[in-house]
């Protein structure tokens, strides 16, 4: 009802300073109204609980977490109250032609985004180069794979004024891993060579790239892991996307930037779920939940049951791979018997995924998530291969190249 009462409102008026006001005026009013609606009868509820049942401290505080929860919890009321708070910000935001809004900058391809500050790589690059000794001691192998974040390198689409070092970040510690001789898959440089448009392959509401992306992702990492001769060559089933049933929900999605937006201001994504059309066997194992299954690649990988769409609920992207968790995939009959060992950010979450299609054993950890004894867990799994998998935006920040892997 707010949102057609302001489409009315604004649709009324003519395009001047005058219109814009009485839309802010109407903005504030409505900004009154949603506080009193939300906050006003949990006080009252409170109160009545300490009149009429008891004035015990213990018990008013736990009535005061009940109210909290309903609140402001994560299954709670205020949530979906909140987003419609959201949406209308955003919708009046982007009616302003306002480009910062809770900390996300809107791009000149209209995506919204966070931007990074300058960043020390010394640190990050220390503990790849310590990685890539250990597996070179066992005559083993190491790669270090940097996703593409959603800026680009070579062209400027910040509002005036804003600047993003992610790209800058980078590059600097890229430099460093290759001055000491690390591999390095750089697919910031795969995307320019294969002419994809780097708008295209990001979700307008989230940081992270499209799952199509990430399925082109998953193959350059198998191209390369040939090209070395780490891996044996693949039939062309494993990597040909036209081979992959690709589901699509239109307008499903809207990413954590665009939670922190709303749907008004930049609007929502598609969102592509791709499996194999051919015949798989994939075992699952996430320890954390429980989860011990196998059978075909749609039905052990995904996790969809709760596929609902709902903005500000439902972040597909974080749960649909049980993001985050330690997962570990096996495959008997996958042409290469290597296991591969990732320590990864949320960009393989949609990539890596596919590995298990073509390597017997893939284990997936995310540090930030991890809380175990690193250094034993590898010793423990001996992997062929060790690939550390981030993003530009973060790949000198982030807990998966700064984690002390092997502390003295």
């Amino acid at each position: 009802m707010i949102k057609k009462f302001l489409a009315s409102l604004i649709s009324s008026v003519d395009n001047n300073m005058l219109g814009k006001k009485l839309v802010a005026v109407a903005f504030v009013g409505i900004v009154f109204y949603i506080a009193a609606v939300l906050f006003i009868p949990s006080m009252v509820d409170i109160g009545s609980f300490i009149k009429n049942e008891s004035r015990d401290v213990n018990l008013i505080l736990d009535k005061a977490n009940e109210v909290y929860d309903n609140m402001l919890g994560y299954e709670g009321n205020f949530l979906r109250n909140k987003g419609d708070y959201i949406e209308l910000n955003g919708f009046m935001a982007g009616i302003m032609g306002q480009r910062h809004m809770n900390d996300i900058v809107k791009l000149d391809n209209g995506h919204v985004t966070e931007i990074s500050v300058p960043q020390e790589t010394a640190a990050a690059a220390a503990q790849m180069k310590e990685l890539y000794d250990r597996q070179a001691e066992k005559e083993k192998h190491f790669l270090f794979v940097l996703a593409p974040c959603q800026i680009p390198e070579s062209e400027d689409i910040l509002p005036p004024g804003y600047c993003d070092y992610s790209n800058q970040n980078a590059d600097e510690l890229i430099g460093r891993l290759e001055e000491e001789a690390v591999p390095v898959l750089d697919l910031r440089k795969e995307m320019q060579k294969d002419g994809i448009d780097h708008t295209e392959a990001f979700f307008v509401t989230d940081h992270h790239w499209r799952t199509e992306t990430a399925f082109w992702a998953y193959t350059k990492i198998v191209d390369y892991l040939v090209r070395e001769a780490i891996m044996e060559p693949v039939d062309s089933h494993y990597v040909d996307i036209d081979k992959f049933h690709i589901q699509v929900y239109e307008d499903w999605y809207l990413g954590p930037t665009g939670r922190r937006t709303g749907s008004r201001y930049a609007g929502v994504d598609d969102f592509s779920v791709i499996w194999p059309e051919f015949k798989t066997d994939i075992r699952l194992t996430v320890p954390m939940l429980g989860i011990d299954r196998q059978g075909e690649f749609a039905d052990v990988v995904y996790d969809l049951e709760e596929n609902k769409k709902d903005f500000f609920v439902n972040l597909l992207y974080d749960h649909y791979t049980y993001g985050g968790h330690n997962r570990k995939y096996y495959n008997g009959s996958a042409p290469n018997k290597l296991k591969i060992m990732a320590v990864a950010d949320s960009f393989a979450w949609s990539s890596a995924i596919y590995l298990p299609l073509v390597v017997s054993n893939y284990e997936e950890l995310d540090m930030r998530y991890f809380g175990g004894n690193f250094a034993e867990y590898y010793a423990g799994y001996e992997p062929d291969v060790l690939i550390v998998f981030v993003n530009a935006a973060s790949a000198a920040e982030s807990a998966n190249t700064n984690y002390d892997f092997f502390p003295q």
